[in-house]
Formats: C-alpha cells, structure tokens, sequence
C-alpha cells in the first residue's frame, strides 16, 4: 500500500469530511447523515398515512368552486347534516372537523348563512309591519325578551300548621296590571 493512500483513507475516516460517500456526517448534530435520512422518512411516512389523507381531502373542499358550493348550500338553507350528506360524509361531525380545521371552509358556510338569515330577518320584519300579528308577537319576544317573554312563574303558599305537614302547590297566574 502506497504512502498516499493510507492518507485518504485516514482522510475519509474524520467526521468533518465530506469526501466519503460511506458514512457522510451532519455538522449540526454530529449524527450520520444516512441516520438523519432514516428519521425523516419514518416522519414523512407518518405524515403519509391517515393524516395526510385528511389534509388532501379538506384542501379538495378548500378549492374555489367547492367554496362556492358549500356557500350555496348554506344559502339555500340546508342544514349541517344536509350540507356533510352533500359532501359524502355519513355524519355531521366530519364536516364539524373539517370546520375546524379549515378556516376556509367555515367562513364559506358562515357567509352562506349569514345571507340567509339577512333574508329571513328582513322578510319577518316586512311581515310585522304588514300586521302580520304572528310576527310581530314572534320580533318582540325576541328583540324585547325582559318585556315580551312568556312568564310561568309559580307562587306558593302554605300554611303548614294547618295542612298537617302538607303542602298544596296550585299554579297562580298573575294578573294584569292594566
């Protein structure tokens, strides 16, 4: 063996050389880069199975014209369940998941309600003003509850000493102060 191999070879056996293709090392953490390349496929496979599957399947729904769908049905008035039916889901808790993993698609459905219920808002308050006097009951319970709620309240009054121990409980309805 000649002087100047014995050189390379001591040459290819320090860490920092990055001229043996056998056993390269990283400069950062000093482990064997073929070490490093093993790590990052047993990562990448993780990445590859299930939850790579979810991510695909919610960047399908986060397209522009599946944006657009899902806005629509929500416009239309469908519900949840109908809209996750619409998508191919059998239950309503994917999409519930897909909401909440995508702000895309919860905004798209948000916005499609919203217009919806702009609708219906300004369709009832039409309907009161008219003298349609089922909405008018229906926006006052809901605009002014304090005032215009339904009351069930029970009183009671019991005289124990006289029942025996007793108690008789009758509803009292309350009488109008006007």
């Amino acid at each position: 063996m000649a002087r100047g191999n014995k050189n390379e070879s001591d040459k290819a056996k320090k860490p920092g050389n990055t001229q043996s293709n056998s056993k390269r090392v990283s400069k950062t953490k000093k482990k064997p880069v073929a070490a490093v390349e093993k790590k990052s496929k047993a990562v990448q496979k993780k990445i590859n199975g299930p939850a790579k599957a979810k991510l695909e399947r919610i960047a399908k729904w986060e397209s522009p014209e599946n944006l657009i769908l899902l806005e629509g049905w929500a416009r239309e008035g469908l519900s949840i369940e109908q809209i996750a039916f619409n998508m191919g889901f059998k239950a309503k808790s994917t999409l519930y998941d897909y909401m909440k993993s995508s702000s895309a698609i919860s905004n798209a459905l948000k916005k499609g309600k919203e217009v919806t219920d702009y609708c219906v808002e300004n369709a009832l308050f039409a309907a009161a003003m008219a003298g349609n006097v089922t909405a008018q009951i229906f926006w006052l319970k809901c605009r002014q509850p304090e005032k215009w709620r339904e009351r069930n309240e029970l009183k009671v009054e019991a005289d124990v000493e006289q029942s025996g121990g007793v108690i008789m409980l009758a509803p009292r309805l309350e009488e109008d102060d006007g």
